[in-house]
C-alpha cells in the first residue's frame, strides 16, 4: 500500500456511554510504510466481514501506533446481550479474525482479549446524582462548617482577650476603694 504520512487519518471516537466490545492486534508489518486511512478501511472491512452480526460503521478504530503496526479497535454494539455475541465470536475466531489483512500488513504477533464494557443500567442513566458527587458534596459541606466553626472560635477567643486587656477581672482592688 502507498505511503501516507500526512496524518489525515483520525482516530474514532466513541462515547463512554456507548457499549462495546474493545480489543487489539499487532501486525508485524512496517508501521512507518502505512496508509493509514488506507489500513483504517482495509482493517473495518475485514473485521465485519468476519463478524456476523457486524457492519463496517459499528467498528472504531481508536488507535494505531508504531511498534510494528499496532491497532485498539472497539466493536460498537446494542447492548451488553449483543456485547457477548460479539465477545464470543472474536473468540472463536481467534487470529483468524485477521486473516484478510495479513497478507497486506504482516502476520498478526499479538491479540488483546476482546472486552465487553460494562455500561450504567439504561434505566439510572441520568436519573440522579452518582453516589461520587454526592459524598463530594457532603464532605465538602463538612469542610465549610469547620471551617467556620474555626473562624467563630478565633474571633471569640480574640474579644475576650481584648476584652481582658481593658478591665482586668484578676486584679486587685485599691482597698481604700471598698467600704
Amino acid at each position: 500500500p502507498p505511503v501516507d504520512t500526512t496524518g489525515d487519518w483520525q482516530p474514532d471516537t466513541v462515547a463512554n456511554s456507548q457499549p462495546r466490545v474493545v480489543s487489539s492486534v499487532t501486525f508485524a508489518g512496517d508501521f512507518n510504510s502505512l496508509n493509514l486511512a488506507l489500513f483504517v478501511a482495509d482493517f473495518k472491512a475485514a473485521i465485519a466481514d468476519k463478524l456476523s452480526s457486524v457492519a463496517v460503521s459499528e467498528v472504531a478504530v481508536t488507535s494505531i501506533a508504531a511498534g510494528s503496526i499496532v491497532v485498539e479497535f472497539s466493536v460498537l454494539v446494542d447492548d451488553m446481550t449483543e456485547s457477548k455475541a460479539v465477545v464470543d465470536e472474536m473468540d472463536g475466531l481467534g487470529d483468524g479474525l485477521y486473516s484478510d489483512l495479513v497478507a497486506d500488513y504482516g502476520a498478526v504477533v499479538s491479540t488483546g482479549t476482546p472486552v465487553a464494557t460494562a455500561i450504567e443500567d439504561e434505566a439510572n442513566v441520568g436519573s440522579g446524582p452518582s453516589i461520587v458527587v454526592i459524598a463530594g458534596a457532603a464532605v465538602g459541606a463538612a469542610v465549610v462548617a469547620i471551617g467556620v466553626t474555626v473562624a467563630a472560635y478565633v474571633i471569640v477567643r480574640r474579644r475576650k482577650k481584648a476584652a481582658d486587656r481593658v478591665s482586668p477581672t484578676n486584679s486587685t482592688m485599691d482597698p481604700m476603694m471598698s467600704s
